[in-house]
């Protein structure tokens, strides 16, 4: 046979088994042999051939097999079938338990309200005074273990109720999830079948012995039954029965008001109307022993409203006193149970308390009227709670965007923050953690965290916003200092540049200058942040001293460029000098080469001539170029001015020679336009003008060369 995939031995429901394992091996022997036979049976086998027992001898196909899996032929199926079951059943709930109790063992207990210290000096008090010890002075090293264990377990109760209240406000989420029996159902179990079970036992195996008589339990005969004294004991059980349960009942009632009135006696002449005051810290409404139901108050979007909802209240409590009472209504009689061979029809039930029983009524009313009193300073208490609304809706992000756009000045920042801590130091003052109203103790501090936590990230997000409106500003002073030393570090390729330099460099101190005073003015704003201990982003604290900085490291910069200016300036000097040298050179050449136009009177020439003109020409204009730069320079080096003099001359002298020689090549070119292009091409105009152009030259030049031999 196939592997069982789960084994249930230790589930196994021995209450099912027929006869003892002598009783069984007993039914292996024949009359009058001394043999013993196999019993049969049917089981369902492991896969493994293995005994797994140690020291005994392994043989093949031999297993050891649970009693659960084992079906003897002589036994009843159905009720094997049912043994079975009962121990698959069994099995689910305990592993259903078990996971049950993991998730509550792993729920964190960091954040849950802790035992109040009242409660545990009443334990000491308690144990304390506890009659028979010999010995009290080492309770107090034992107690210290104890209440561990005891806040412990008050924390996981407190998270049991959670979870319990989480799963059954959504099942379909926590479907895989299997709550334990519920109390009344416990009871009600108790009360009709170990209750009743345990008194059936009793009587049986009282009056097993007798036989016929008048304690005849084997009695099958209503009328003779009746008539026995049996009858009349089963009479008198049953009203004692009837009496324990009323009374079990009744108590419970009485209890369970009593319960709720002790929790509520404060707050039973409350009015409708009733409004709470401002102090939110202190209640009037005080239980005379322990309150009941923990809740927490919460604020959101919807309004301010309770963990449960306080309309349910009323209705599970009342529900409750109703199950106290219908628990009791289904207990069976013994009489049935005890007479296993007279038939009887249905089966007869114990009277018990009825719901529309005038005492039962009375409670029921009290009880009713108690906890809608209660609500009332519940509800006036959260409705103390509305103040916060607006803080609580507030968007940040929003509230920062239009508090800037109205551009605060230092002063109404640091109101504005100021406000918001304060508003945060009133609410930790004012709203308390936990506070007992009634039966309720109401827990507040997650809603007081909430609210405190919010003015606190209002006045930080009011701090960073102007931290951020401050850097923008540094940063543009800095701005500034960088490009102040991007310039002290350019590099001057010419004297010009150098002069240039020096002269904004005597204009830095004032830019500075200006800039301290901004900065000045910010870092007092900067002060802010220190006042309410605002830690600044690592950017921001880098700009601010950046700024702060950048004048002292620009000024000890400018007075190490001040010796390279001196080093760059001898530099230059030298290589003014060696220029000048080269441009004296150039101008003697230039001098025997303008002296030669002299010498040139060949027309056929022109073309020629009047190009190395022109080409003279532009040396001399680099050259008086040069002249004049270089006058300028060795003002800048305060040298005494070069006299070029003869370069001046020498540039008037050549210019008959130019106009001459250019002349000539464009006459001869333009003579030979006229004479050989189609009439069509020739402008009368152009030509009129250029030829009054040329003879204006040439009469220039004629009246200069004849007074040169």
């Amino acid at each position: 046979m196939a592997k069982a995939t789960d084994d249930n031995k230790v589930f196994d429901d021995e209450e099912f088994e027929c006869r003892t394992p002598e009783e069984w091996l007993q039914l292996g022997y024949e009359e009058g042999s001394d043999v013993r036979k196999p019993i049969p049976g049917k089981a369902l086998l492991p896969k493994d051939d293995k005994l797994g027992h140690g020291e005994r001898l392994e043989l093949p196909n031999q297993f050891w097999i649970p009693r659960v899996r084992l079906m003897f032929i002589a036994e009843d199926p159905v009720i094997f079938s049912k043994r079975v079951a009962q121990a698959h059943f069994l099995r689910q709930k305990i592993e259903a338990l078990l996971l049950y109790n993991l998730y509550i063992d792993c729920m964190p207990v960091d954040r849950l309200r802790f035992l109040d210290e009242e409660s545990f000096i009443r334990m000491k008090k308690w144990a304390f005074s506890t009659p028979g010890f010999r010995d009290k002075s080492a309770l107090p090293s034992y107690f210290k273990k104890i209440e561990q264990e005891v806040r412990l377990e008050y924390n996981r109760t407190m998270n049991k109720i959670t979870f319990d209240h989480m799963v059954m406000s959504d099942p379909k989420v926590f479907s895989y999830v299997t709550l334990p029996d519920k109390k009344e159902e416990k009871i009600q179990l108790f009360l009709s079948d170990s209750w009743i079970n345990t008194l059936k036992k009793v009587l049986r195996s009282s009056l097993w012995d007798v036989r016929k008589g008048w304690f005849n339990l084997r009695e099958s005969n209503w009328e003779v039954y009746r008539k026995s004294k049996l009858h009349m004991l089963m009479e008198m059980i049953k009203y004692n029965l009837q009496d324990s349960l009323r009374y079990l009942v009744q108590d419970s009632l009485v209890n369970y008001t009593q319960m709720i009135l002790d929790g509520c006696h404060s707050s039973l002449n409350c009015s409708d109307d009733m409004k709470w005051g401002e102090d939110l810290l202190n209640s009037n409404f005080k239980p005379r022993k322990m309150p009941i139901f923990i809740l927490d108050l919460n604020l959101d979007n919807s309004g301010v409203h309770f963990s449960t909802p306080l309309e349910k209240f009323k209705p599970v409590i009342l529900a409750l006193f109703d199950k106290a009472i219908t628990s009791a209504q289904h207990v069976p009689h013994i009489e049935k149970f005890v007479l296993e061979e007279m038939f009887q029809s249905g089966t007869p039930l114990l009277e018990s308390v009825w719901h529309n029983e005038p005492p039962v009524q009375e409670l029921r009313n009290t009880t009713k009227n108690a906890i809608e009193k209660a609500l009332i300073p519940l509800k006036s208490y959260a409705k103390e709670y509305e103040q916060f609304m607006e803080l609580n809706e507030l968007d940040i992000d929003n509230y920062v965007k239009a508090f800037s756009n109205q551009d605060p000045t230092v002063h109404e920042v640091k109101l504005e923050v100021d406000r918001h801590f304060k508003k945060k130091a009133q609410i930790e003052n004012t709203v308390p953690s936990t506070i007992t109203i009634g039966p309720f103790v109401i827990s507040v501090d997650s809603l007081r965290s909430n609210l405190s936590k919010k003015c606190g990230n209002l006045a930080q997000a009011v701090l960073k916003m102007f931290a951020k409106k401050l850097n923008s500003q540094v940063e543009e002073i800095n701005d500034d200092f960088k490009v102040i030393n991007r310039k002290l570090f350019e590099k001057a390729n010419t004297i010009e540049d150098l002069t240039e330099h020096r002269e904004w460099m005597k204009k830095v101190p004032e830019m500075l200058k200006t800039n301290e005073e901004v900065t000045n003015k910010l870092l007092s704003d900067y002060d802010i942040f220190d006042e309410f201990y605002y830690n600044l982003s690592d950017s921001d604290f880098e700009a601010k001293w950046s700024a702060i900085a950048a004048p002292h490291l620009i000024t000890a910069r400018m007075e190490l460029i001040k010796i390279q200016h001196m080093e760059e300036e001898e530099l230059f000097r030298k290589i003014q000098l060696s220029d000048q040298s080269t441009l004296q050179e150039r101008i003697e050449g230039l001098e025997m080469v303008v002296a030669g136009f002299s010498a040139y009177t060949d027309m056929n020439r022109a073309h020629e001539i009047a190009n190395e003109v022109r080409r003279i020409h532009k040396q001399l204009v680099e050259s008086q170029h040069l002249a004049q730069l270089y006058n300028s320079r060795e003002r800048l080096f305060e040298m005494p001015v070069t006299n070029y003099e003869r370069l001046y001359k020498m540039v008037k002298e050549f210019h008959p020679y130019r106009d001459l020689w250019t002349t000539t090549s464009d006459w001869l070119r333009w003579y030979d336009s006229w004479m050989n292009d189609p009439l069509t091409t020739i402008d009368a105009e152009q030509i009129e003008k250029n030829v009054i152009e040329s003879y204006k030259t040439l009469h220039r030049c004629t009246k200069y060369f004849k007074d040169i031999p």
